[in-house]
Formats: structure tokens, sequence, C-alpha cells
């Protein structure tokens, strides 16, 4: 009940974003088989791929298509966004999974009518908002048909089947589950407030709050961050069948009418409500990610209810090419992130030179800045350093990144922080820091550093450790 991170900030470093839930689990088999990065990571992989089966259960519920159900599925698969983070550490992929696995319990309870399913997937529903806020929305989905077939109103939209045989179970459910998640945010608000305030975002960024820069903010979301989300075809495709849906709702089931309505105003919601971030950050886009997922869904009831012939040769033969071209887009900007100078994205019709020009420049200054920390701990111990001994490390614009590589207590600065307050550094020794860690000799000739009583302790590749005095 006392979390924290490396880097020190007010009180120890404490402070606490989204539940604990991966990261707990995690630990327990760190006990087990030792602390190893790639556990986490096949922890998350693994939890994703569970969600995708449930994926494409759901949509064959819907469709009653095999191809449709493997075409839609892959289509989620293939998109670049979930491909690189499902494999990473942030809580989204989590959410997004255990949002998708409550959505479809629960339309298999509207077909099974079996209380137990309805009784998880609001269970698992709030797991995923416990990890998301954002991913409340599916819960938004089971609670409102929920309470539109307890009161029968309006007509239209009037799930006419008897889903409860006790009218009170939906309503104790979602009590216990608006319970459990208002306690859960309620504590980290406090604790935040108390401890460390302002390391991780516990508000929304809107788009009314911008005093400029909205234009460029949408151009980047359109052309950087959405590129990820989709290519630029299944994000047209995807528009169009959303329109087509809009104008046939009448077509779609009362459940279904009530997810696309609530995932579509909850996909804009977000989008205005978190606007800022998206000149930089496109893992905020992994939350909506469950607008796509209705919007399929719907699309395969939709095309079912129209007799559509899954099965033509030319439809299956459509399918393939599409999918061929996702699976070689989704691989290009993969392999564009994570390897350097790759020979094959030269040959990839997908990626454009202002993409190709950036990934060479973030693998460049990756390599001159922070590769070194991945292995330097070692090093760190065998000159004295101990894990608890307080550390600056400048350059670092983030709260933790090298820190954490270091596996080192301490504080992180940039040179633009050191400029505008010269005096942060020695609040930082006054608060304990014992070491100062340099990835940049050009950072000893800044305000505050250049008169550092400091002696050089070693050299690590490009880093620099020095012992303050």
């Amino acid at each position: 009940m006392q979390p924290k991170i490396h880097w020190q900030g007010t009180i120890e470093g404490k402070t606490i974003s989204e539940f604990p839930l991966m990261n707990y689990t995690v630990a327990v088999l760190w006990k087990v088989f030792g602390e190893h990065e790639y556990i986490y990571r096949f922890t998350e992989l693994i939890l994703y791929l569970i969600a995708m089966l449930f994926l494409f259960v759901m949509i064959y519920t819907t469709s009653t298509s095999l191809l449709y159900s493997y075409f839609a599925t892959s289509l989620i698969t293939t998109s670049p966004l979930l491909a690189y983070y499902s494999f990473s550490f942030l809580a989204d992929v989590p959410a997004l999974s255990f949002a998708i696995i409550s959505l479809s319990l629960f339309f298999i309870f509207l077909q099974t009518k079996k209380q137990n399913l309805f009784i998880f997937s609001v269970l698992i529903g709030t797991l995923a908002a416990l990890l998301k806020a954002s991913s409340v929305s599916v819960l938004l989905i089971i609670g409102i048909i929920s309470l539109v077939n307890l009161i029968q109103f309006p007509q239209k939209i009037a799930i006419k089947e008897k889903l409860f045989s006790r009218k009170f179970l939906p309503i104790i459910t979602f009590i216990i589950s608006l319970v459990i998640i208002y306690t859960w945010y309620h504590f980290a608000f406090i604790y935040n407030h108390k401890n460390s305030n302002g390391v991780f975002l516990m508000e929304t960024l809107p788009i009314w709050k911008m005093n400029d820069k909205v234009i460029e903010t949408a151009r980047l979301l359109y052309s950087v961050q959405l590129a990820t989300y989709f290519n630029k075809g299944v994000l047209m495709a995807l528009f169009c069948v959303c329109i087509w849906l809009f104008l046939n709702l009448k077509s779609l089931p009362s459940y279904l009418k009530i997810a696309f309505i609530i995932s579509a105003v909850s996909f804009l919601a977000f989008i205005l409500l978190f606007f800022q971030v998206f000149n930089v950050h496109d893992y905020y886009l992994i939350s909506t990610m469950i607008f796509p997922v209705v919007i399929l869904v719907c699309f395969g009831n939709y095309l079912k209810s129209i007799s559509f012939n899954f099965m033509n040769k030319k439809i299956v033969a459509f399918v393939l090419v599409i999918f061929s071209i996702n699976a070689v887009y989704c691989a290009s900007v993969i392999r564009l992130r994570n390897i350097s100078n790759d020979t094959l994205c030269k040959y990839y019709p997908f990626i454009t030179n202002e993409e190709k020009n950036f990934s060479d420049w973030f693998h460049y200054d990756y390599d001159q800045k922070l590769a070194a920390f991945e292995t330097i701990t070692p090093y760190l111990r065998s000159i004295g350093l101990k894990r608890t001994d307080k550390v600056i490390s400048i350059p670092d614009p983030s709260f933790n990144i090298t820190l954490y590589l270091m596996d080192q207590k301490g504080f992180t600065a940039t040179a633009q922080s050191l400029n505008a307050d010269s005096t942060k550094i020695h609040e930082y020794i006054r608060s304990g820091a014992q070491y100062l860690v340099v990835s940049d000799t050009a950072m000893l000739h800044l305000n505050g550093v250049r008169n550092l009583n400091k002696t050089t302790v070693g050299q690590y590749k490009n880093v620099f450790v020095y012992k303050l005095n």
C-alpha cells in the first residue's frame, strides 16, 4: 500500500497511477522465476491474446461467419498500436483486453441468459476501469443495456426478452462495481496529493483548455498518431462503415444499437478530453480501440441480417489481400520503431520519408544518450554505488527512464529545467543526492552544474559518474 518509483520526488518517490493488478501479479512471478522484464511482457501479451480469442467468439456470435470473424479479428490484431504495446509494460493494453473480454462475456450472456456470465462480465469490466478509467465505457454499455431491459423503455430500443431472473441482480452488481472503482481512485488521488502529486496524469487535458497549437496537434493526431492506430485505408473504411451503420441503426438489434451509440460518444469524448496529449503520445488511443471493435461487431451482424454471402471466392480473395496489406503495414511500423537501420523498411511501400527520417533520428539519439543505461547497473555496483544511493541523472526529460534502467534511486533534470532554475540541482543534493550521472558532457557547462564540487569515480561508454562532495 506504499507504491514508489525510482524518482524520489517530494516524499521518497511515493506515487501511484493505475490499479497495480499487473504489477503485483508480475511481482509474484518474479519471486518464483526471478526478475526478468520478459516475464512482464509475456504476461501482458498472453492476456491480450486471450482477449483476441474472446473477440473472435464475440464477432462470431453476432455474425455467424467464420470468415468474417477471422477478418475482423485480424484487423484489430494488425493495428501497429496494439502489436507494439501488447508486448510492453503499459496498463493500457491490459485494460483494453479486460474490456473486450467483459463485452464478449456480456454478449454471450445476452444469448444464453446465464446469470453468472453477467456477474463475470461486470467483474472483468471493473478490472478494466481500475486499470484505465477511460475503459469505464464498457461498463456504460453493459449498464445501459441492462437498465433498458429492466425498465423496457423507450420501446424503440427495449430488449423484449427478460434477461434477469432477479431484478436486483444487475443493480447490486453495479453498485458494488462502482464502489470498488470509486474507492480505488479516491485512494489514488489522496495518495498522490499527500506524496508526489503531478507525476502521473490523474485529470483530463481537454481541447478547450489549449491556448494555441490546436491545429498543429490535430495535424499530428491525424498524420502521426492515427497512422499507428490503423493504416489510412482501414481508417477510411472504418469511417465509412461507421456512417453506414449510423444510417442503418434500425437494422441492428437493440443491444448493438446501444453499444454502437455509447462507444461512439465515448470515443469522441475521449479525443476531446485528452486532446492535448496527441502531439506526442499515441498510446492514449489504445483505450478508444473498443469503438472499432464495436463497429466490426455491429457490421458483422448487419451483413448477417441481409444474408450476405461471406464465402464468395472474390470475398475470400479480398479478405486475404487486406490481411496481407495490414500485416505488412503493421510489420513495417514495428520494425521501424525497434530496429535501427532496418534494411527491409526501405522496401515497404507504406512508410513516408518523414517517418524514416524520424526513425533514423530516434535510434541515433537513443544510441547516443540512453542505450548505455540498459547495461550500466553491474558497473555501478562494481564502483561502489548501492541501489539506494541517490543520484542526479542528466539530461533526462522524464521522471524515471534513466533511473529505472540504472535501477537507481534519485532525480532527473534537463538542460532547459536547469537553465530555468540553477538552484534545482542544489535542492536535490540537500535531499540526499550523492552522485551525478551525466550522459551528455555539454551538461557540465550549465549554471549550477559547472561549479559543483565533484570527483570523477567512473565512466561507462558515454556515461560519466561523479561523486558529489
